[in-house]
């Protein structure tokens, strides 16, 4: 399967060890380090849905929707759904690092059958996330590492 990997870094503010302290309980997690990532991640993928609704081509984005150790969602490009996966990652001193993946729903035989189609769909993907990432004010520094698993 052929996905969308990438980091960027978040310039917005970052829960500290108050905020995490003062959260209402249980709002995800009773462990600091699982409630801390999920008010991190929070701000950080609602930015990015945002920044998604606003390209004309993404269609049918909901949630977004937390999981253990980041969010997930689902959107359509070019009549194709995708899955969004959005995690914190260390990055040595810097707590603002993100992680994302992005791949087709369908299987892998699908994407063998439509090969042609599925390219230049993945090509349309690309571009309405590169375009999602340059309009989110505080998303900077976006690497991105296409790779086949």
């Amino acid at each position: 399967m052929t996905m969308i990997l990438g980091t960027f870094y978040w310039a917005g503010d970052m829960p500290d060890d108050d905020d995490v302290e003062r959260a209402p309980k249980p709002v995800f997690s009773g462990d600091f380090g699982e409630q801390w990532q999920y008010m991190a991640t929070e701000p950080v993928i609602q930015s990015l849905c945002d920044a998604l609704r606003s390209c004309e081509t993404v269609r049918d984005l909901h949630g977004p929707n937390p999981e253990d150790h980041g969010w997930y969602t689902y959107f359509t490009v070019d009549g194709w759904r995708w899955f969004l996966y959005l995690q914190w990652v260390p990055d040595g001193n810097h707590e603002n690092c993100f992680e994302f993946e992005i791949r087709l729903c369908n299987n892998w035989w699908h994407q063998i059958i439509h090969r042609s189609v599925y390219n230049s769909r993945f090509r349309a993907l690309g571009a309405a996330i590169a375009n999602a990432l340059a309009t989110a004010s505080e998303i900077e520094n976006v690497a991105f590492n296409r790779r086949a698993a």
